[in-house]
């Protein structure tokens, strides 16, 4: 929900603004050279070169509702999807408020983040910047077993246990809702096609990269609160 909201909201101001004046000028006033076309459009300035490798994020989803991980670079992705990445027991007393619970870990303990490759995200957004890479993992020991704590292990399990004792098999989807800072945040807003305008840039950009991550988005929408978007 932070990708490039701030660049996407003035892009899209700026992009209203221009939409507005072509509406409101009438087709007479516009003066071409003598040939009657328009004018080519300048060419598009080339962007920097840089120097750079990419960073691999491996993350793990955790009990306060957070990403976290370690990234490592790209040149190593084939002994990191072997052999993980360090991790701490500690960390899963982390807080979405700064702080860390109280617990027994303390700074002791050995853990590894195990990359399962299938979930591997490459997002290039194709504006200059460096392309976004993370793949998730689960939490082992480091003989390879499951840790106590860790949630991939513990869904795994208990979809594994719904098919096989109960016959049950899982068709998922997920509804997200959040708050995009460069919405309309206008009383009455909700679902309102000027709404929608307002973010469009960052709903184009935003379904390119769930395509990418070979997710597939169903609809989006300006919900009922200023502000507030849905997935």
């Amino acid at each position: 929900k932070t990708m490039a909201s701030r660049t996407a909201g003035r892009t899209t101001h700026r992009a209203m603004r221009r939409f507005s004046r072509r509406l409101l000028k009438p087709s007479s006033a516009r003066v071409y050279p003598s040939t009657g076309a328009p004018p080519a459009p300048a060419p598009a300035a080339a962007l920097p070169e840089r120097i750079g490798e990419d960073v691999i994020m491996a993350v793990i989803p955790d009990i306060s509702g957070q990403l976290r991980g370690k990234g490592f670079p790209e040149n190593d992705r084939e002994s990191r999807l072997k052999g993980g990445i360090g991790w701490c027991p500690a960390c899963v007393q982390i807080t979405s408020f700064g702080t860390i619970a109280p617990s027994h870990f303390g700074s002791l303990g050995d853990l590894i983040i195990s990359p399962d490759e299938k979930t591997e995200i490459r997002l290039d957004y194709k504006d200059g910047t460096p392309t976004e890479r993370f793949v998730l993992g689960d939490v082992v020991h480091p003989d390879g077993t499951a840790w106590d704590c860790c949630l991939r292990t513990y869904l795994r399990d208990a979809a594994t246990t719904l098919r096989e004792e109960m016959g049950i098999q899982m068709l998922t989807a997920f509804e997200h809702e959040f708050h995009y800072s460069g919405a309309d945040e206008t009383l009455g807003c909700g679902y309102n096609l000027r709404a929608f305008r307002q973010s469009s840039a960052f709903a184009s950009t935003l379904m390119g990269a769930m395509r990418q991550a070979r997710l597939t988005p169903d609809t989006f929408m300006p919900e009922f609160a200023p502000g507030q978007c849905e997935v």
